[in-house]
């Protein structure tokens, strides 16, 4: 036998010998058309309300119960709650990897905390007693000057300014009517230029960060719930059954009805020119000719209540649900097809065709009845390089193209897994 050929089926039984038999925490693929929306595992059930993403692999949730996770490599959540105890969660905002504020709310108060160590620690920065306050959204221009809106109070200013980052906080401008309170994602802000919407049909504007807020009617009947500018000029404010957008820099808003009248958006966002993405309910709505046509780009079981797009990195985007839920838009993305041809009455996996391979290959494979299925790409080490599919899928054959183009020239192995079957086989990729 030739001593290469000995030398890859020797590496090959090592490697299958050492493989798992349960999967990796990574990501589930979503193959509704025509986006490239991933299920993420959060590892918790309970709301999550806010999102933040300082770029595309550093993400910070947070939700119910002192909920707070957060990933280093755009897939993998851990909790980063450290000594917060248990207390509701309202809005979330990460700078990196390590340095973070989050917003509580209790019977006793508002209250903002900020970690500098990954979450290991919490300190509290900011307090506000008056019954049933929130901490609404913040602003930042840059890693130390933020604005930062609570709900309006009588007593008690509700804009407040920071400029060492977070850790503390003054009042800064006029105070708003005690009637306009608002929510997590309807902030907007590029240099001192911001917008901030209110639960009523007005948004305000400021032009010099803070300092002075002028009122702007819109035809929102219920408030701005999100808010999000792809361009000066350009812009989606969303609410309770209500969508509406201006392409004048906030002048003059007019309603949307792409979506219909019946639907209570909770977050948008945009990538570019007239993209946009809006989450509602177990949804999340695409357009790319600036709202003249939505498209439904995902349905998930539970209600999304935020979305936002990373700061840089771009054009990753990350959704949070009331179930623990998380989605994911970008990275590597494989469609699942459906082969017509009859089922097997047997699991089997296919050898992937072309082979060798670059850097697109099919792999084919068939399940003779419903069941969670993974499939894997793995390197010659063991380590996990793609997930390509973790969901149930029916009895069916199928065939998924799998892209190496981000991968360099050598062996790999793919491996098919049920609760009751797994088989793994070797493909090479030449560049």
């Amino acid at each position: 036998m030739d001593k290469m050929i000995l030398k890859i089926f020797i590496v090959s039984f090592l490697f299958a010998a050492s493989l798992p038999a349960s999967g990796y925490n990574s990501h589930q693929n979503n193959t509704d058309i025509p986006t490239t929306w991933y299920e993420q595992n959060s590892g918790v059930t309970t709301s999550l309300r806010s999102v933040s993403a300082p770029d595309i692999n550093n993400v910070w949730v947070c939700g119910s119960a002192g909920v707070i996770l957060r990933t280093t490599d755009g897939g993998t959540w851990v909790s980063a709650s450290g000594n917060l105890g248990v207390i509701n969660l309202y809005t979330i905002y990460a700078f990196d990897a390590n340095n973070a504020l989050v917003a509580a709310a209790a019977d006793s108060g508002a209250f903002a905390y900020r970690t500098s160590n990954g979450g290991t620690n919490w300190i509290r920065v900011f307090t506000n007693r008056f019954t049933l306050a929130f901490i609404n959204s913040w602003y930042f221009k840059d890693e130390n000057n933020g604005l930062m809106i609570c709900d309006p109070d009588s007593s008690v200013s509700n804009n407040y300014k920071t400029t060492n980052g977070g850790l503390n906080w003054s009042p800064v401008g006029a105070r708003f009517p005690t009637y306009f309170g608002s929510y997590p994602s309807s902030i907007y802000g590029n240099g001192n230029m911001v917008y901030y919407g209110t639960d009523d049909s007005i948004i305000f504007k400021t032009i010099d960060f803070g300092i002075n807020w002028i009122a702007v009617p819109t035809p929102l009947r219920h408030g701005t719930i999100s808010m999000w500018f792809n361009s000066a000029n350009n812009c989606f404010i969303c609410g309770v059954n209500t969508i509406a957008q201006t392409t004048n820099g906030g002048d003059i808003f007019t309603i949307n009805s792409g979506l219909g009248s019946q639907i209570w958006v909770y977050g948008v966002t945009g990538t570019t020119n007239g993209n946009y993405w809006i989450a509602s309910k177990n949804q999340i709505h695409y357009t790319s000719n600036n709202g003249t046509n939505w498209n439904a780009a995902t349905t998930q079981t539970g209600d999304y209540r935020a979305i936002t797009k990373a700061r840089t990195g771009s054009p990753y985007l990350y959704a949070v649900r009331n179930n623990g839920g998380i989605s994911k838009f970008g990275g590597t993305y494989t469609e699942i097809q459906q082969i017509t041809s009859e089922t097997k009455k047997d699991f089997s996996l296919s050898q992937n065709y072309p082979n060798p391979f670059n850097p697109v290959t099919k792999i084919n494979f068939s399940i003779p009845k419903q069941t969670q299925v993974t499939l894997k790409v793995f390197d010659i080490p063991g380590r996990e390089v793609s997930q390509l599919i973790n969901q149930e899928l029916t009895a069916n054959n199928y065939s998924v193209n799998f892209d190496g183009s981000k991968l360099s020239s050598g062996i790999y192995f793919y491996k098919l897994e049920t609760p009751e079957y797994h088989e793994i086989k070797r493909m090479v990729l030449v560049k």
